[in-house]
C-alpha cells in the first residue's frame, strides 16, 4: 500500500497552495531566508513525491504464469493479496490489447483496460479505468478513476481527484485535457513564482467554480491569475503579462 499512500500525500501537495495569496507589504518585499528555505523544501517534497509515483508506476516486473512475451492481446491479473504475489496470465512487462485485473492491474501498456481497485500502466493508448485510481508514466487516451495521475497527460484524465505531475496540474472533481484545458470545481497549476520551468506553458482554459494559475482564459465564480493586471476577478479573467512581468 505504499504507493497509495505517496498517492495521497501528493494529492495534499498538489491542492495545498493558497488560492488567493494576498499582496505582500511594501516593508515585506524581501522573503526571509527561513521562508525562502521552507518554501525550497516544499517543491523538494513534492519533487521527491512524484519520482516515487514515477518509480513506482514504470515498475513493471510481476512475473505470470507465461513468462517472457513481449506483446499479448490479453491480460488478465486474479490478484488477491499483495500486488507482487498476485497471481496474473502474462509479465507485466508485456504490452497488450486488453489487461484485466480482479482487484488490480498494473501493465507496461494496454489499448484498454480496467481494474476494480486500481489500474496502473506505463502507457495508456485508449480507455483506462481504475475505480479507486487510475494512474499512467504516459497518458494518450481517456482514464477515469475516482484518483486520476499521470505524470505526462497528452490525453484526457478525470475523476473527483485529478493530477497532471509534468505540469503541476490538480483538479478536483472534472477533468483535464492535455494540461492545456481544466474543468473541475477547483483547478490550479504551478505559478512562474512557485517554481514553474520558463519553458512550461500554463494550461489555455480553466473552467470552475474557482480557478488559480497563469492560464490564458479563467471563467468561474472566482478567478485568480498572477499574470492579469487584476491578479483576482470573478467570472473571468486573463493572463495579459508574461512571467516575471510586474
Amino acid at each position: 500500500m505504499k504507493i497509495v499512500k505517496t498517492l495521497l500525500a501528493m494529492v495534499a501537495a498538489a491542492l495545498a497552495i493558497p488560492i488567493f495569496a494576498a499582496e505582500p507589504a511594501a516593508g515585506e518585499a524581501q522573503k526571509t531566508e527561513s521562508e525562502t528555505a521552507e518554501k525550497r523544501n516544499g517543491k523538494q517534497r513534492i519533487h521527491e513525491l512524484q519520482e516515487e509515483i514515477s518509480d513506482e508506476l514504470v515498475r513493471c516486473e510481476g512475473k505470470g504464469l507465461i513468462s517472457g512475451w513481449k506483446f499479448a492481446p490479453l491480460q488478465v491479473d486474479f490478484g488477491w493479496g499483495s500486488r507482487e504475489k498476485t497471481l496474473r496470465l502474462l509479465d507485466e512487462t508485456a504490452d497488450t490489447v486488453f489487461s484485466f485485473g480482479l482487484l488490480f492491474s498494473t501493465q507496461k501498456s494496454a489499448v484498454f483496460a480496467l481494474a476494480s481497485l486500481y489500474s496502473a500502466l506505463g502507457n495508456n493508448y485508449g480507455l483506462q479505468i481504475g475505480v479507486v485510481y487510475s494512474a499512467a508514466r504516459s497518458n494518450y487516451g481517456v482514464s477515469f478513476g475516482l484518483l486520476d495521475i499521470a505524470a505526462k497527460n497528452y490525453g484526457v484524465l478525470s475523476g473527483l481527484g485529478v493530477i497532471d505531475f509534468d505540469k503541476g496540474q490538480g483538479t478536483l472533481c472534472g477533468m483535464n485535457i492535455a494540461g492545456k484545458v481544466l474543468i473541475g470545481v477547483l483547478n490550479r497549476e504551478y505559478l512562474a513564482e512557485e517554481g514553474r520551468p520558463s519553458d512550461m506553458e500554463p494550461s489555455f482554459l480553466q473552467i470552475g467554480v474557482f480557478n488559480h494559475g497563469d492560464c490564458t482564459v479563467q471563467i468561474g465564480l472566482l478567478n485568480s491569475n498572477s499574470r492579469s493586471y487584476v491578479p483576482i476577478m470573478p467570472l473571468v479573467n486573463f493572463a495579459m503579462k508574461k512571467d516575471g512581468e510586474k
